[in-house]
């Protein structure tokens, strides 16, 4: 009996730990997308920067910038940033 309420016990937990984690995921899915679809539906917004950056053999010589999605998204200065267009020169 009381091996069962264990069980039953870690089962809960378990679920309620990894329940947050999964809907966190989710929620983070979400808002990624809704951003791209906000950057290609807006791409005349003030909030837009344009950046250039150094580049040596191909890959940007700045120990600030960070790619987190390979020509989609990446961070600088602490400051994430999705690509609407890129031109290498």
């Amino acid at each position: 009996m009381n091996r069962q309420i264990g069980f039953i016990l870690l089962t809960c937990m378990l679920i309620y730990t990894g329940g947050y984690q999964l809907i966190s995921a989710c929620y983070r899915m979400e808002i990624h997308a809704q951003m791209a679809s906000f950057v290609k539906l807006q791409p005349a917004d003030k909030a837009i920067s344009h950046l250039s950056f150094k580049t040596n053999k191909g890959k940007i010589q700045d120990d600030s910038f960070v790619w987190r999605e390979e020509n989609r998204e990446f961070t600088y200065q602490g400051y994430m940033y999705d690509i609407i267009s890129m031109v290498k020169t």
